[in-house]
């Protein structure tokens, strides 16, 4: 690569820079973080679908699972909601 790959590399991403600063990269990541948004709230629902296995298994009592529960629940409307927000905001559907 030598001397010249700085200098190479810095210079054929300026077009990446300049199109970020026109917005590329503010759709790119509030459509990244609508991503996250439901992959985390799906993955608070598989840990509430092992919550109910360690309950039927004696792991838990029935007073935890309904305290995780609740708890799980309020997490999973929060992350969707951020997620509906932000496609809404950003005029991007699912």
């Amino acid at each position: 690569m030598g001397l010249s790959w700085p200098k190479r590399t810095s210079s054929e991403s300026g077009g990446l820079y300049r199109g970020h600063a026109c917005g590329g990269l503010r759709q790119e990541v509030t459509a990244e973080l609508a991503k996250y948004a439901d992959m985390s709230a799906a993955s608070a629902k598989e840990t509430l679908g092992q919550l109910l296995r360690a309950k039927d298994l004696g792991f838990l009592s029935e007073k935890k699972f309904k305290e995780f529960e609740q708890r799980i629940d309020e997490i999973r409307r929060m992350l969707w909601s951020l997620a509906e927000e932000v496609r809404r905001q950003h005029g991007r559907g699912r």
